[in-house]
């Protein structure tokens, strides 16, 4: 009885204990919970809880780098701030003094600001544009409470020996002021991470003081005005002269997730927070512009702000979480355009956005981003109601160099791709299980790796710690069906043609025009890659928009390899809406077929394009053809024939540009002599010419009439030198100028050492005097190393007395040699009496081996003839590429075509079709010096094999 009563006691003991343990826990928990980090998720990224992100950092390297970046950013300021609270607040760029509320904008600079608030208010930043003679002070530079010398700030001026420090004026300043605060908000927002994740209290303090400080400031200041000159005012943000530059609110916005626990123990004003993110959101929505890159940029800022908020019941104005996303979805204000109608700005069939590459790839990243963010809320997959992006997505492949950089039409660089378009779209497929997208777009990812053009171990951010998948499933780099050998995009007036991507011997042309936004000026451009770099290189944007560097060079025709017409082309024209083709720039014929994704799968040696522009100020009209033909796995070169003519007939002078990467350019005659240049003071802009002129260097002309070849050499210090040799024919009345173009600002970064971005370019310019129609400028260009050295041993001109023919001799090695034609007109004839040939269409090619034929093509044409070799499509225009092999023939033809060669026996072709084996019977004939040839009467065909029988 005894040994019950004992046991009793013990069970009770043990469960009075076992009560007491697991209320303390239940206590400790919720007082953990109270203490930081209530929502486990925070809004802004809410896939993933404070464990998981624990876990990722104790598994995966690049996601600890992200926390070792916070605490990098913000332990010594943190330690500060224990014993210096006003340390790192002091240095918020506000008016501490006079306590500002409405900042007065003149143009695109600071004015001064007027009114006065209760407590410091934040400043305004100094103007619109970026470039400056200032340089923006390093957090520890910047001087306390700043704004003790009204209305002025202490930098270091870049432009003076020594660069001395200086109190300025604020209106003769950049971005310094808006710059400083971001520093600072971004320090805030990475120490209000480290708290969601530790539970410190000494990191919250250091973010809650700059939010609050910040935030207190903002809540009294006023949107800018302006006086005097008006014309950015639609443009106007809170703290930034654009809307899209409010770079603040990522890290304000992130901060205040992170730290919502925090100032909710704190009792802060959420109130007056959440005033000031819908200040900061109605600025957005209300300024800005609609029908640009804008759109997308500004939704972003908004879909930020928007997540954090209640919802809209819970504002006397009604403009909650749901009252934001329903205007960046689904409603047109005269500033902001819904993200379902600015979709439509995409080419619907081909993905591409209707601005420039620099552009375009991040237009389509944000808004993934935005539309990501978004569906986390009620995880709808809001991307199958926006199918274009996952094209877009796709369609930056397009815009890519075998050396996989973007090409830098326009306002842009020699950039890579930004991989996290791609991440962000396999988290959409891992969110909702779409597995066979999720396998497709790894394995493109995975050869972007293998390729050593992006590693996921590096780059650190807290959008990649929370929102990139961790693991990528298996499965085997390819990239296979990314590009086109031919491949036109209307909107932007941009032609790509590829002969292989491989990065060393891969060929590839781009022509660009204008009537986009953010175009340059250049009428008919032209990029040529080669041995692994562009070196017919665009040189990109100068050093800002604002300047008169981009203003009169890097924006106009004589910073890109065109065709200037009397020192004086504009080539702008109106920018297209979506849908819409151009007026004044047509691709009239090309081969192959565009955008097919075949890039890789095709075994064409042959491509070429015929572009037409019209050019209004000087009203002239300009063809330019180009095109690209493959000696060998290795080698290969370019075709340019550019025809220019004023309507009017009043030509002075066409001259052509062309601008290589290079240490220099030397120019010889037919005989291989070096041509004798002289210094020279034209080219200038005297007489009314571009401004551009005045920014070539180093001079040099002489007077030819002859055909000339130059060399421009890229001198590496690894690897084997390259080079670019041109032949261009010659006519009488040419004037020959060797010259140094000012370097690419931006272009050439992480393509070329430092050393190599900084040299000038070198530049060849042809002028021709009167027309350049009847007299075209004819080249031929083979990009080449050192090591394996140049194929071509010569390049001759066909004559004729047709003014509409153009014919060109290629002699290769390998006892190869090529023969070229060209007219304006499909129609028109011409006989070649020197090589016995005849040819009627816009461009042929005819190739021998040796004795033996290599390939025939006509594009958009009906005959090609020499001697016993021929094509002839008896009944329309049509386009034929037949190309020997070892077992016979490959052919596509888009016209029945006969095709007639020597007799040599085989009376028989047969190809597969439709799982069958198709029997071609020859007809013998007598050919030219009555030898027996024999006439195949081929079909339709498209990529067949044809072999003897």
């Amino acid at each position: 009885m005894i040994q019950n009563i004992t046991r009793s006691l013990k069970k009770n003991a043990y469960q009075q204990r076992y009560k007491y343990m697991a209320f303390l826990l239940i206590f400790l928990l919720s007082h953990i919970e109270s203490l930081y980090a209530s929502d486990v998720r925070i809004k802004i990224y809410p896939d993933e809880s404070r464990s998981s992100i624990l876990q990722r950092i104790e598994n995966e390297k690049w996601a600890k780098e992200v926390l070792d970046l916070a605490h990098k950013n913000v332990d010594k300021y943190v330690k500060i701030h224990q014993t210096d609270p006003e340390w790192i607040t002091s240095r918020l760029q506000m008016y501490w003094k006079n306590k500002y509320t409405t900042p007065i904008i003149n143009g695109a600079h600071y004015s001064r600001a007027e009114g006065k608030a209760p407590v410091p208010t934040v400043r305004y930043t100094g103007g619109r544009d970026w470039a400056t003679d200032y340089a923006t002070p390093k957090l520890e530079e910047i001087r306390p409470y700043m704004d003790y010398n009204d209305d002025q700030i202490y930098v270091r001026n870049n432009k003076k020996p020594g660069k001395p420090w200086e109190w300025v004026d604020n209106s003769k300043t950049a971005h310094q002021i808006e710059s400083m605060n971001v520093n600072i908000m971004n320090r805030a927002m990475y120490s209000a991470f480290i708290y969601w994740l530790t539970g410190k209290e000494k990191y919250a303090m250091f973010s809650y003081d700059i939010l609050m400080k910040y935030t207190e400031g903002m809540y009294y200041r006023k949107a800018p005005v302006t006086e005097k000159d008006h014309k950015n005012a639609h443009l106007l943000g809170l703290t930034s002269f654009e809307v899209i530059h409010e770079k603040v609110l990522t890290p304000m916005t992130l901060c205040y997730d992170f730290l919502y626990s925090y100032l909710q123990e704190k009792k802060a004003d959420i109130p007056m927070i959440h005033a000031v993110f819908q200040k900061f959101a109605d600025q957005i929505i209300e300024k800005g512009v609609a029908d640009n890159n804008w759109n997308i940029f500004q939704a972003r800022f908004v879909t930020y702000i928007a997540l954090l908020l209640d919802e809209d019941i819970n504002y006397k104005n009604g403009k909650g979480k749901n009252y934001y996303i329903d205007v960046i979805l689904n409603k047109n204000t005269k500033r902001q355009k819904a993200l379902r109608d600015v979709c439509q700005t995409y080419d619907q069939n081909t993905g591409i956005w209707n601005e420039s590459c620099g552009y375009a790839v991040n237009v389509t990243k944000d808004l993934l981003e935005v539309l990501f963010l978004i569906d986390g809320i009620e995880k709808k997959n809001i991307l199958r109601d926006f199918p274009i992006v996952e094209k877009a997505a796709l369609a930056n492949f397009e815009y890519l160099f075998p050396n996989r950089r973007t090409t830098a039409f326009g306002d842009s660089s020699y950039d890579l791709l930004p991989y996290s378009t791609f991440e962000t779209l396999l988290a959409f497929y891992r969110r909702y299980g779409e597995k066979d997208k999720e396998l497709f777009l790894t394995s493109i990812l995975k050869q972007q790796m293998e390729e050593g053009l992006y590693d996921r171990e590096e780059g650190a951010s807290l959008y990649k710690l929370f929102n990139f998948i961790p693991d990528l499933l298996p499965a085997e780099p390819n990239c296979d069906s990314l590009y086109s050998s031919a491949f036109y995009a209307p909107n932007v007036n941009l032609f790509v043609m590829r002969n292989g991507m491989d990065p060393a011997n891969g060929l590839m042309i781009v022509n660009s025009g204008s009537g986009f936004n953010h175009d340059h000026h250049n009428g008919i451009s032209m990029e040529l890659y080669g041995k692994g770099y562009t070196l017919g290189v665009d040189p990109g944007r100068g050093s800002s928009y604002w300047v008169s560097d981009h203003t009169d060079y890097y924006r106009k025709p004589v910073s890109h390899n065109t065709v200037v017409i009397d020192g004086i082309s504009d080539n702008r024209s109106d920018r297209q809406n979506p849908g819409e083709a151009s007026e004044v720039h047509h691709v009239l014929s090309c081969f192959p077929l565009c955008n097919q994704k075949d890039a890789l799968s095709s075994s064409n040696s042959i491509s070429y394009v015929d572009n037409q522009y019209y050019e209004a100020k000087t009203r002239s009209m300009q063809r330019r053809v180009n095109g690209i033909l493959r000696t060998s796995p290795t080698s290969g070169y370019y075709v340019d024939i550019f025809r220019s003519r004023k309507a009017e007939g009043s030509d002075v002078m066409h001259e052509y540009f062309y601008h290589n990467l290079g240490h220099s350019l030397t120019l010889f005659d037919e005989t291989g002599k070096e041509l004798t240049m002289t210094q020279t003071d034209e080219l200038t802009s005297e007489g009314g010419k571009l401004k551009g002129y005045d920014f070539l260097e180093d001079k040099k002309v002489t007077n030819s009439p002859e055909n000339i070849r130059g060399t421009f050499t890229l001198n590496l210090k690894q690897g084997s030198n390259v080079s670019m040799d041109v032949w261009m024919q010659g006519f009488p009345g040419r004037k020959i100028f060797s010259v140094n173009s000012p370097r690419s600002l931006k272009g050439m970064r992480g393509v070329l050492s430092s050393d190599l971005a900084e040299l000038p370019i070198p530049t060849m310019i042809i002028r021709q005097e009167g027309e350049a129609w009847n007299r075209p400028f004819v080249a031929v260009y083979e990009p080449y190393d050192t090591e394996n050295g140049k194929t071509i041993r010569s390049v001759n001109y066909l004559k004729s007395e047709n003014p509409d023919f153009v014919g060109i001799s290629v002699s290769s090695s390998n006892n190869c040699l090529d023969y070229i034609f060209n007219h304006t007109n499909a129609e028109s004839v011409t006989n070649v009496r020197e090589i016995s040939a005849r040819f009627q269409g816009k461009y042929g090619v005819l190739s021998l081996e040796g004795k033996e034929l290599k390939r025939l093509f006509i594009g958009k044409g009906k005959t090609l003839q020499m001697g016993n070799y021929g094509l002839h499509a008896a009944n329309k225009e049509g386009t034929v590429l037949i190309e020997s092999k070892q077992a016979g023939w490959t052919i596509t033809a888009d016209v029945p075509v006969n095709l007639t060669l020597p007799y040599s026996g085989v009376s028989k072709l047969t190809y597969r079709d439709k799982g069958m084996n198709r029997v071609i019977n020859g007809e013998i004939i007598s050919g030219k010096d009555n030898a027996r040839c024999i006439v195949f009467q081929l079909p339709i065909l498209k990529d067949k094999e044809l072999k003897p029988l």
